[in-house]
């Protein structure tokens, strides 16, 4: 997982695979150690200054969206219920 794209967009925090020493996990090191490994890197100037300008927020709108969702894997999940047979 790159960690890059989602610091650079504000996010402070990124999950990372510790388990293996990729290229990756070696970045987010390198990342730390800029700070004198404390454990936090403050965010850029460009994404705490404002100097006037207005933060633009997505116009809102209340059209209908359709989410496509894979389910990976799950587990602690209730059993299904028994569905009652009508009769006729």
């Amino acid at each position: 997982y790159n960690p890059v794209l989602v610091w650079s967009l504000g996010c402070q925090i990124a999950s990372m695979n510790q388990q293996l020493c990729d290229a990756f996990v070696l970045v987010n090191d390198g990342r730390f150690r800029v700070n004198g490994s404390c454990g936090y890197v403050l965010k850029p100037e460009t994404l705490t200054e404002r100097k006037g300008r207005r933060i633009r927020q997505a116009p809102v709108d209340n059209l209908p969206r359709r989410w496509n969702i894979k389910i990976l894997s799950g587990y602690n999940l209730p059993k299904p219920r028994k569905k009652a047979v009508s009769g006729s």
